[in-house]
């Protein structure tokens, strides 16, 4: 572990925290392998050399997993349009938390040196914060992409409904009403999951922040609770959330789970496809910039020192290369 140093702006002095006092630094050194010496109190204090990391490799199990809490949290999303960590929301929660204490310790480690990266750009600004995306999405490619193709499940039932209805030799008049359905469901789906997705983000904000100052479980689940409503003081966001939601299901990837989208895609796939892909990530990631900065304002209006900005472009770049990827596949 790295020793913690600071030096004094006006004097110039040194001093190391040894145990849980500041003390002098007479003099420093540092071998060929860049490790630093300290001395203090005539004795030599050394950093610890950083443990080599374990690249987390390749797993077809962390891969099918990843799938899963792609597919779980995008039907949280979804669940979370009736109130974030509602009943159904709060199982899927726990499924999703399941699933990835499943994953390989190297994985895990991965997961926890990319939140910790990202946490530390946002210490940085917005340039480290996209660099740190970036580096989080290199350094996982397949998580990301299996991840992102699982957060389309919910959109499948619109692509098969029709075809399964005319299987079973349903009347022409039924077919033509599911294929209706069909037709219009990304686009509420994809207008719940903006909205939840929202509520969901405000709610963990606010309830982790009422946690870390020492409120009870109980108030600190009814202020959440209270920031997340409807007719609450941060129903601009969760409407702006929505209509994101509505926008990247209309013109993303998603629309071409439907009837229609497919029947149209037929007819010049490749330039729809590549349309629709072209605007994945854009809007996937103005999602994932909106849900960020969403919590961001909640806090601000609950009387917290947060900037407006903080951790939005980390989230979006991360998220929208995340989506991109996956539709890649």
């Amino acid at each position: 572990m790295a020793i913690q140093t600071a030096t004094n702006p006006e004097t110039g002095e040194t001093v190391a925290l040894v145990g849980n006092q500041w003390v002098p630094v007479q003099q420093t050194a540092s071998n060929d392998s860049g490790q630093k010496a300290y001395l203090v109190g005539n004795r030599w204090l050394t950093d610890e050399p950083a443990k080599p990391v374990k690249d987390a490799g390749f797993s077809l199990g962390d891969i099918a997993k990843s799938f899963g809490m792609g597919a779980v949290g995008s039907t949280k999303a979804l669940t979370d349009v009736a109130g974030a960590e509602n009943a159904v929301s709060s199982s899927l929660g726990d499924v999703s938390k399941s699933l990835q204490a499943s994953l390989t310790p190297e994985r895990q480690a991965e997961l926890q040196r990319q939140q910790e990266r990202m946490k530390a750009a946002e210490k940085e600004g917005t340039l480290a914060e996209v660099k740190a995306g970036l580096q989080n999405i290199a350094e996982a490619p397949l998580q990301s992409i299996a991840q992102g193709v699982g957060s389309f499940v919910p959109y499948l039932p619109a692509m098969f409904a029709a075809p399964a209805a005319a299987a079973l030799r349903l009347a022409p008049g039924a077919v033509r009403a599911i294929t209706a359905v069909a037709d219009v469901a990304p686009k509420v789906i994809g207008t719940a999951q903006g909205a939840g997705a929202v509520k969901s983000s405000i709610y963990d904000g606010v309830y982790e922040a009422e946690k870390a100052e020492g409120a009870t479980e109980q108030a600190a689940r009814q202020k959440a609770t209270a920031a997340q409503d409807y007719f609450g003081k941060n129903f601009d966001q969760i409407a702006l959330g929505a209509g994101l939601g509505y926008a990247a299901s209309a013109t993303g990837i998603e629309k071409l789970f439907t009837p229609s989208g497919k029947a149209a895609a037929q007819q010049g796939i490749g330039r729809r496809v590549a349309g629709a892909m072209a605007a994945e990530a854009p809007m996937e990631g103005a999602q994932g910039g909106q849900e960020r900065l969403a919590e961001n304002i909640a806090l601000q209006r609950e009387g917290r020192d947060v900037g407006t900005f903080t951790g939005v472009a980390g989230q979006a770049i991360q998220e929208g290369l995340q989506q991109l990827s996956a539709t890649l596949v």
